[in-house]
C-alpha cells in the first residue's frame, strides 16, 4: 500500500476485518492500536492523520462488537 493513504487503509480494513473475523471465530480479539501509522510518527511507514486513527478504531472495535466478540485493545504513547 502505498504511504500516505488513509482512505486506502480503512477501505482495506472495511473490507478484510469483518470477513477474517468471521472465518476464524476468535475466542479473544487482540487490538494493538498503536499510533506508529500516524503523520507525525517519524518512523511511519504510513501516514494516517488523527481522522484517520479515530476510524481505524471505530472500525475494528465495532467488527469486533457487532458479532459480540470479547476483544482487549492495548494503546501505544506517540515517540513525538
Amino acid at each position: 500500500m502505498p504511504c500516505g493513504s488513509s482512505v486506502l487503509l480503512i477501505t482495506a480494513l472495511d473490507g478484510l476485518v469483518p470477513v477474517v473475523l468471521d472465518r476464524v471465530l476468535p475466542d479473544l480479539v487482540p487490538y494493538n492500536a498503536s499510533v506508529g501509522p500516524h503523520v507525525d510518527d517519524q518512523l511511519r511507514r504510513l501516514t494516517l492523520t488523527d481522522a484517520g486513527l479515530a476510524e481505524r478504531e471505530r472500525l475494528v472495535l465495532a467488527a469486533c462488537r457487532s458479532p459480540g466478540l470479547p476483544h482487549e485493545a492495548t494503546m501505544g504513547l506517540p515517540a513525538w
